[in-house]
């Protein structure tokens, strides 16, 4: 099924990345590159020749695949992923199921690579780590250039 990835692996949470376009993919592609496939992890993509209908479908298969302990990662609170998350949620009580909006990287990072297993205690770590991870570089004049050091990164 095109947009679905399954990787096994660390993470004691299953969490399932979605939102518009191939945004949970996009995501899900970076991470592997910074940390290597990470587990319990699944992207369902929201094309723009889905309809909500086939969203549900594939958001229902993954879920299907997970344990009780599970968080939706979603791009944009109130868009066709995020509301599909939240019917599932309703609509399986007996899954402890957290859902985040405004996904990034750095959540996405510590998601995957904190063990943990209470979705509800992860998703409010996330919330932290997501919101820390917003900044705005400031530029300094550096008048000695010869004392900066950039081979290990800025």
């Amino acid at each position: 099924m095109q947009g679905l990835t399954n990787l096994k692996g660390f993470c004691m949470v299953n969490i399932i990345v979605t939102g518009h376009g191939k945004f949970s993919e996009g995501m899900i592609s970076a991470l592997n590159l910074i940390a290597g496939p990470q587990g319990n992890i699944q992207n369902v993509n929201f094309l723009e020749s889905d309809n909500t209908e086939e969203l549900r479908e594939h958001l229902e298969i993954a879920l299907s695949n997970t344990d009780s302990e599970v968080i939706f990662l979603t791009d944009l609170k109130g868009g066709s992923p995020y509301k599909e998350a939240v019917m599932l949620k309703w609509e399986n009580p007996e899954k402890n199921i957290e859902i985040l909006s405004g996904t990034n990287f750095p959540l996405l990072l510590t998601a995957t690579l904190t063990p943990m297993d209470s979705a509800s205690v992860l998703a409010n770590v996330l919330v932290s780590e997501g919101q820390n991870a917003i900044d705005k570089y400031t530029h300094i004049d550096i008048v000695d250039t010869d004392d900066l050091d950039f081979e290990n990164g800025i």
